[in-house]
């Protein structure tokens, strides 16, 4: 008798060095599709970390926040549910290879209420990502404008000090 994994039916995951993991999903003939998934890219550019959830609402449920979320500025405050990034894959698969094709509609209110919240979270967290790089822009000019003259003034006194000296 096969088992479900002989039949390519189920998941089939395995680590990838801890970086990605594998699942095998069923092909339309019964042959098996790998789908490699990597972790998503914060706005910060770089790659989310995995976390679980020890909120009373989501006991043990694992998401994808900023690696930068103990810094000072508390990165990009990137937040994505695990299995609803997986389930991205799938109609990614279902809408031919692009995960938000125009082509996915709701079905009913509550898909409809979802898919809204869903693309609202996305939106706020480009929105403070763009916040972020902003923000660290205006550092680095402020910085750079203190430090142009400061140049200057060791520069002049360095000009002073040696017609003084001579």
């Amino acid at each position: 008798m096969s088992n479900s994994r002989d039949r390519g039916i189920g998941g089939d995951a395995s680590d990838d060095e801890g970086r990605s993991i594998y699942v095998s999903s069923v092909g339309s003939a019964g042959a098996r599709m790998k789908k490699r998934f990597v972790a998503p890219k914060c706005n910060c550019g770089i790659h989310a970390i995995l976390f679980m959830s020890s909120t009373k609402s989501n006991p043990k449920r694992l998401f994808f926040g900023c690696p930068n979320f103990k810094i000072a500025q508390g990165g990009c405050k990137y937040f994505q549910w695990l299995d609803e990034y997986v389930s991205l894959f799938e109609e990614e698969q279902i809408n031919n290879g692009s995960p938000y094709a125009r082509n996915r509609k709701p079905k009913n209110f509550l898909d409809t209420d979802f898919w809204m919240e869903e693309k609202v979270t996305r939106l706020e967290d480009r929105v403070s990502g763009i916040e972020l790089q902003m923000k660290n822009s205006s550092q680095d000019k402020c910085n750079r404008w203190f430090s142009y003259p400061l140049i200057v003034i060791v520069f002049v006194f360095g000009v002073v000090c040696a017609n003084y000296l001579v």
